[in-house]
C-alpha cells in the first residue's frame, strides 16, 4: 500500500478527503475513473485524469531483471577466453543486451502515460465543446438583443444595443476561458506523463 500523499498533487488534505470516499491508498486511486474522484472538492475534470496517471505511474510494477541474480556462493569462475577478440564481442552483446531492456523498460513506462495523456486530451476537448455550446447559446442571445434593438428607438434603443453589446463580451470571455482551461488540463497531463 502506497500512501496517497507521495501521489506528486496529493496533499495531506486532499489525502484525507479521498480516503473518506473510499480510496485509501495510491493502488486504489490508480484503479479508480476520473468520474469516481469529480465530486472531490479541488478536483476538477482536468485534474482527476492527472492524479490517476501520477498514481498507476507510481504504483506501476516495475520489470523483473531480464537473467535471475545467483547468490555469490553459487557464482563458479569461467576460463578466460583465449582470444580478447571474443572477450570483446562478449562485452558487446551484454552491453547491447542491456541498452535493448532499457528500451523495453522506456516504452512499457510510454504506454500508460500516453494513454493518460490521450485521456486528458478528451476531456480538455470535452471542456472546449461544453464552452462552445454555452458560447453559442450567449450569441443567440446577443443576435436576439441586437434585432430588439434595431426595433426600438431612443433611449430603449441604446439600452438594447448595450445588452447586445454585453452579451457578444460574455460569448467571447466563455470561449477564452474554455481555451485557457483546456490549454491548463494538456499541460498538466503533458507534466504528468513525462
Amino acid at each position: 500500500m502506497t500512501d496517497l500523499t507521495r501521489v506528486t498533487g496529493i496533499g495531506p488534505g486532499l489525502a484525507a478527503q479521498l480516503t473518506a470516499a473510499g480510496l485509501p491508498d495510491a493502488e486504489a486511486l490508480a484503479k479508480a475513473q476520473p468520474a469516481d474522484i469529480l465530486a472531490i472538492r479541488g478536483i476538477g475534470a482536468g485534474t482527476a485524469p492527472v492524479l490517476i496517471a501520477r498514481a498507476r505511474h507510481l504504483t506501476a510494477p516495475t520489470p523483473a531483471p531480464s537473467t535471475p541474480a545467483t547468490p555469490a556462493s553459487q557464482k563458479t569462475s569461467t576460463p578466460a577466453p583465449a582470444a580478447t577478440t571474443d572477450a570483446r564481442s562478449s562485452a558487446g552483446k551484454k552491453k547491447s543486451a542491456r541498452k535493448a531492456g532499457k528500451k523495453k523498460e522506456k516504452k512499457a513506462e510510454e504506454t500508460p502515460a500516453k494513454a493518460e495523456l490521450a485521456k486528458a486530451e478528451k476531456a480538455a476537448e470535452k471542456i472546449e465543446a461544453k464552452a462552445k455550446k454555452a458560447a453559442k447559446k450567449a450569441e443567440k442571445k446577443a443576435a436576439k438583443a441586437d434585432d430588439k434593438a434595431k426595433n426600438k428607438s431612443g433611449k430603449t434603443k441604446a439600452k438594447a444595443k448595450k445588452s447586445a453589446a454585453k452579451l457578444k463580451t460574455e460569448a467571447k470571455a466563455i470561449k477564452k476561458k474554455a481555451a485557457k482551461k483546456a490549454n491548463k488540463v494538456r499541460k498538466k497531463a503533458r507534466k504528468a506523463s513525462r
